[in-house]
């Protein structure tokens, strides 16, 4: 049975996940009934993976343990100090649970396919569509991981997405079309948010 913490934690992620459905199309009945089922499955694969056997406040752990030599906290919190990520970055991710984190990446993700799809509708090729994605959105995913994008353009830790989004919103990006102009000097929005990172404006 879900503590009180959880389903009120669940009724928050709820409201705020229902619009994404709501602006498909979908009834706020019906979008409320996908988020939850959503919630549903991300919770189950937690429980599977055995997320719920890992320690309470989980970025604290790390932060703490990596202090202590624990090779997979060590791990963790290097390579994210290495890509920009602060301490009160990994603390606010990682102390999440495991099936808002999942929520959170599922939520990602099925904005950027709205994008996508909203550039091939109009008229850009799939490369283009890309391109121009990755100049609208940011990416994120692991740093290291350069199978799709390359150099600046890699994702971004998940860890500083709070972060960028705080930053974008400060620097008055609302949309696809206003980021794009803004930042046509950058290959990517991940470009420019790491050029700021550099700069410390970020």
């Amino acid at each position: 049975m879900a503590s009180e913490t959880d389903s009120s934690l669940e009724k928050q992620c709820e409201e705020l996940y229902a619009s994404l459905f709501i602006s498909f199309g979908y009834t706020d009945e019906r979008a409320r009934e996908e988020v939850r089922k959503v919630i549903a499955e991300c919770k189950a694969q937690s429980k599977a993976e055995g997320w719920e056997k890992r320690p309470e406040k989980f970025g604290n752990w790390l932060l703490e343990n990596a202090k202590l030599g624990n090779t997979m906290a060590i791990k963790i919190v290097e390579k994210a100090r290495r890509n920009g990520v602060r301490d009160e970055d990994i603390s606010n991710y990682w102390n999440m649970k495991e099936w808002e984190r999942r929520l959170l990446i599922w939520y990602d993700n099925i904005f950027r396919i709205a994008g996508y799809e909203k550039f091939l509708n109009e008229g850009l090729s799939e490369d283009l569509a890309v391109k121009k994605l990755n100049k609208s959105f940011p990416y994120y995913g692991d740093p290291d991981d350069s199978s799709k994008c390359s150099g600046e353009d890699r994702p971004l830790p998940y860890e500083i997405k709070d972060r960028v989004n705080s930053y974008m919103i400060k620097c008055g990006f609302s949309n696809f079309e206003e980021i794009e102009a803004k930042l046509r000097n950058y290959s990517s929005v991940n470009a420019f948010i790491r050029a700021e990172m550099r700069k410390g404006a970020l």
